[in-house]
C-alpha cells in the first residue's frame, strides 16, 4: 500500500515487495544498517514494472540517564548534593535507556578534594560523572557535586581505669591521699571525619571549710574533645576530697632521762597529714620534781582540717643525785613451833633529803617435815623519795613438832544426848597445825527402847602422827526417830521395747544403820498395739535398827511410741466388759501420764438401744497435759438381750368350790432378772 501502479490494458495488477536487510558497523560506516525494499507489478501478459528503494538507518540521539531513588529526585546533571557526616555513603541508583541500543556501555568517575572546615561545617568536596554511550558513540553525561558537612561531634572513650565505669556528671568522693592520676590519656577521641581528635583536661578546684561541710576540697575534671569543624564531646568528673584519718606521728622523741638538777629539752615529733594539721602539746608532771625522783611526760596533739585527731608521748624520767640507803634486819632466830615467834623491826638508814617513800616486806616459807624444821624469810625492802632502793633479810626457823594435841580440860566425861547428837566431837589444839579426830565406840549396855551406855575413846592425831586419847561415856535416849530418805529416783519414762529400770534408793538414819526393801505394783493392762501403756509403782521402805521404817515412792512409766515423738499414753484403761442383768453401768476410773507434766481427764458418755431399752453404755476417755497434748480411748459396757422370760415365783393352789358361788382366783406372783413384771 505503500506504491501504487498502473497499467494501460489491465485494471487489476499483481503487487509483490520484497526487503533485505544488511546489519552495519556504526562506528566505522556512520550507519546502524541497510535496508532495500523492492515493490514489482505484474499485469495479465506478465509485463513486470518494478520500483527499488535503499533505505539507511542512523543514531544519532545518545542514551538518556534517569535517577530513580526518590531522595534524589528533581536532581539534575551539574547539581550539588550536601552529605551530613562523613561515613560512606550510597550514590544514587541511575536507569539507562537508549532507542536504539538495548545495552549501552557506561561508567562512573569521581574525584575528591578535602576543604578547610567551612564555615558552614563543608569539609570535603566530590564530584562524580556517570557516561553512557550507546554503538554509535552517542554519549551523555550525569554529574553530581556532592558536599560532606561535619555535624557529628567526637565521642570520648574511656581508655584507663582511672574512669572505666563512671558516667559523665559522676561524683565520687575520695580521701585526700587517694586522687587518682589523671590524664588526658584517660580517654580517646573517636571521630567520622577528623582522623585524629587531641584530648584536652582542665581542672578547677573549690576548697571547703572542712570541719563545717565535711569536705576538703572540690575538683572538677573535665575532659574535652574538639574536631577540626569545632564539634565538642565533654565528660566531667567531680571529686570530693574527705579526710577521716588522723595525722600519723612517723617519728616520736623515744623515752629518756635527765639528771636532776639539770633541765631537760623536749625533741620534736614528725607528722604527716594529707591536709594540713596544727600541732600542740601539753606537759604531766608526776611526782614533785628534782631531788626527788620524778616523770614529765609531754602529750603531743595533731589536729587536721577536719578535726581529726591523734596524740604521742614521750616521757622524760627525772633521776635524782645518789644518796644512801640502808636497810639492816634483825639478826635469824629459832623457835619451837609451839611459841609465837614475832618478826622484828629493820633499821633504815637514809639521806634522802626529802625522805622515805615506802617500806614493804615478803615473806617466803621454806617447808620442812615433822622432824625437820621449816623456816620463814622475812625480806623488807625500803624505797626512798629520791628513787634509791636497798633490802635485808631476817629468817625465823620453826620445829620440829614433838608434842600431841591437848584435848580442853572442859570437855564433859559423861553426857546424856539423844541419839542424833552423838558425834558431838570434844575440842582440842594443836600448838604446831591441824588436828585430826576419830573415835571407836563399844556399847556397854541398853537397846533401841531403853537408850544406850557407850563408852567412846576420842584419839586426836596432829601432821606429825603425835597422837592423844580422850574418853568419854555417852547415854543416849530411846530411838524413835525413822530414817530420811536422802535419794528417791524421779518418775522415768520408756517406751514399749524398753527394759524397765529403777536406780537405787538411799536413805540414813541418824542413829543406826537402815535396810533399805522396795515392793512393785503393776498397774494397768498394757496394749502397745492400740497406744495403751503401763505403769510399774515402787514403794520403797527404809527401817533402821530399831525398826523405825519410811516409806516414799518411784514411778516408771511406759508411753507406746514414746521416741517415736509420742508424749501422752493411756496407763490404764477401764476394759471393755458385760453388764450382768439389773447392774448399773460403773466405768471405773481411767489413768494417764505425760512427759510434759500433770495430765487431767475427761469424758463424754453416748448409748446405743437394744431390744429392751439400752445396750451399750460407751465412754470416750480423753487425756490433755499441760503442753495441750491430747489422747483419747474408749470404753464400753454392753447390756445383753433380755431373751429369758419371766419366772412364776407363787400359783395359785387348785380348789373346789360350792354350786353357785362365784370362781374367786388369787394373785399369782412373779419375777425377771432383768426388768419388771
Amino acid at each position: 500500500s505503500d506504491v501504487s501502479a498502473s497499467d494501460n490494458c489491465d485494471d487489476s495488477l499483481e503487487t509483490t515487495i520484497i526487503s533485505a536487510l544488511v546489519p552495519l558497523d556504526c562506528e566505522t560506516d556512520g550507519f546502524l544498517q541497510w535496508q532495500q525494499v523492492v515493490w514489482s507489478a505484474t499485469d495479465d501478459c506478465g509485463n513486470t514494472g518494478s520500483f527499488t528503494l535503499n533505505i539507511l538507518v542512523q543514531d544519532t540521539l545518545p542514551p538518556t540517564l534517569t535517577l530513580t531513588d526518590s531522595i534524589f529526585q528533581g536532581f539534575s546533571s551539574g547539581d550539588t548534593v550536601i552529605v551530613n557526616g562523613c561515613l560512606p555513603f550510597s550514590l544514587p541508583s541511575i536507569t539507562v535507556s537508549d532507542n536504539c541500543d538495548p545495552d549501552p556501555t557506561g561508567s562512573i568517575s569521581s574525584s575528591a578534594m578535602p576543604l578547610e572546615c567551612t564555615p558552614e561545617g563543608f569539609v570535603e568536596w566530590i564530584q562524580t560523572t556517570w557516561t553512557v554511550a550507546d554503538h554509535c558513540n552517542n554519549t551523555t553525561e550525569f554529574t553530581l557535586n556532592f558536599l560532606r558537612r561535619d555535624t557529628v561531634p567526637p565521642q570520648l572513650i574511656p581508655q584507663t581505669p582511672n574512669v572505666l565505669g563512671l558516667s559523665s556528671g559522676d561524683t565520687l568522693i575520695l580521701p585526700c591521699d587517694s586522687l587518682p592520676p589523671f590524664v588526658p590519656e584517660d580517654f580517646r577521641a573517636v571521630d567520622n571525619c577528623t582522623d585524629s581528635v587531641e584530648v584536652l583536661l582542665s581542672a578547677f578546684l573549690v576548697t571547703f571549710d572542712c570541719e563545717a561541710t565535711g569536705f576538703l576540697e572540690k575538683q572538677q575534671f573535665t575532659w574535652i574533645a574538639t574536631d577540626d569543624c569545632g564539634l565538642q564531646d565533654f565528660f566531667e568528673l567531680v571529686v570530693l576530697f574527705v579526710d577521716t584519718v588522723p595525722p600519723e606521728f612517723i617519728f616520736v622523741p623515744p623515752p629518756d632521762t635527765n639528771q636532776c638538777p639539770g633541765d631537760f629539752v623536749f625533741g620534736d615529733p614528725l607528722v604527716v597529714d594529707c591536709s594540713g594539721f596544727t600541732l600542740t602539746h601539753e606537759d604531766v608532771q608526776v611526782g614533785d620534781g628534782c631531788p626527788a625522783p620524778s616523770t614529765i611526760t609531754r602529750i603531743w596533739t595533731a589536729t587536721d582540717l577536719c578535726g581529726n585527731t591523734s596524740t604521742a608521748s614521750q616521757t622524760v624520767t627525772n633521776i635524782p643525785p645518789p644518796f644512801t640507803l640502808a636497810v639492816i634486819a634483825p639478826p635469824d632466830t629459832s623457835f619451837a613451833c609451839h611459841e609465837n615467834p614475832q618478826f622484828g623491826a629493820p633499821e633504815i638508814i637514809i639521806e634522802c633529803p626529802v625522805g622515805l617513800l615506802e617500806l614493804t616486806f615478803v615473806d617466803s616459807p621454806a617447808p620442812g617435815d615433822c622432824s625437820v624444821p621449816f623456816s620463814i624469810t622475812r625480806t623488807w625492802t625500803a624505797r626512798d623519795q629520791c628513787g634509791n632502793e636497798a633490802s635485808d633479810s631476817q629468817t625465823i626457823t620453826l620445829g620440829p613438832d614433838t608434842q600431841p594435841p591437848v584435848f580442853d580440860p572442859a570437855n564433859p566425861d559423861t553426857l546424856t544426848v539423844d541419839c542424833a547428837a552423838m558425834s558431838s566431837p570434844p575440842l582440842v589444839t594443836d600448838s604446831c597445825g591441824s588436828v585430826s579426830l576419830s573415835f571407836t565406840d563399844s556399847t556397854l549396855m541398853g537397846d533401841c527402847s531403853t537408850g544406850l551406855l557407850i563408852h567412846r575413846i576420842w584419839t586426836a592425831t596432829d601432821l606429825c602422827g603425835n597422837a592423844a586419847d580422850f574418853p568419854q561415856v555417852l547415854l543416849t535416849g530411846p530411838d524413835t526417830v525413822p530414817p530420811v530418805f536422802t535419794f528417791v529416783p524421779e518418775t522415768a519414762f520408756f517406751d514399749c521395747e524398753d527394759s524397765l529400770f529403777f536406780l537405787q534408793a538411799t536413805a540414813m538414819d541418824v542413829c543406826t544403820d537402815v535396810e533399805i526393801t522396795f515392793t512393785d505394783t503393776v498397774i494397768g493392762v498394757p496394749d502397745c498395739d492400740l497406744g495403751i501403756g503401763w505403769e510399774v509403782r515402787r514403794i520403797w521402805k527404809a527401817t533402821d535398827a530399831c525398826g523405825n521404817m519410811a516409806f516414799d515412792t518411784s514411778r516408771a512409766i511406759v508411753i507406746p511410741g514414746l521416741f517415736n515423738g509420742n508424749p501422752i499414753a493411756f496407763i490404764h484403761l477401764p476394759a471393755d466388759r458385760e453388764l450382768a442383768c439389773g447392774e448399773m453401768p460403773d466405768f471405773g476410773q481411767a489413768l494417764a501420764a505425760s512427759i510434759c507434766g500433770p495430765v487431767s481427764i475427761s469424758y463424754e458418755d453416748s448409748t446405743e438401744p437394744g431390744c429392751m431399752g439400752t445396750r451399750q453404755y460407751i465412754r470416750t476417755w480423753t487425756a490433755t497435759d499441760t503442753c495441750g497434748h491430747a489422747v483419747s480411748a474408749v470404753t464400753t459396757l454392753t447390756r445383753p438381750d433380755d431373751t429369758e422370760p419371766p419366772v412364776f415365783s407363787f400359783l395359785p393352789e387348785d380348789k373346789e368350790m360350792p354350786c353357785g358361788a362365784v370362781p374367786q382366783f388369787d394373785n399369782p406372783a412373779a419375777l425377771d432378772e432383768c426388768s419388771g413384771v
